[in-house]
């Protein structure tokens, strides 16, 4: 076997366990990245609607809705309502 067969054969030996262990990072990293962005963490609203109806400039009237969704999940919103007869 000559000297440069053996020191490229060393070379990959050396090589290889990095690129394991980047491609594990790099796995792990979009896996948890996915979970995270696709079950997005419930937070309290930091304005609520009585907060934003003293801070709107002509006092708007907003309240907190909650419904149930077609697949039977809970939803909540803000719900801005028009004039009488608009």
């Amino acid at each position: 076997m000559s000297k440069a067969t053996r020191l490229v054969k060393s070379f990959y030996k050396l090589l290889f366990p990095i690129v394991i262990l980047l491609f594990a990072a790099v796995a792990a990293s979009s896996i948890w990245l996915i979970h995270e962005t696709a079950r997005p963490s419930a937070a309290n609203y930091l304005v609520t609607p009585e907060k934003y109806g003293q801070l709107s400039a002509r006092g708007a009237k907003v309240t907190e809705e909650k419904w149930t969704n077609r697949d039977g999940s809970s939803a909540r919103g803000w719900l801005l309502r028009g004039a009488q007869d608009a």
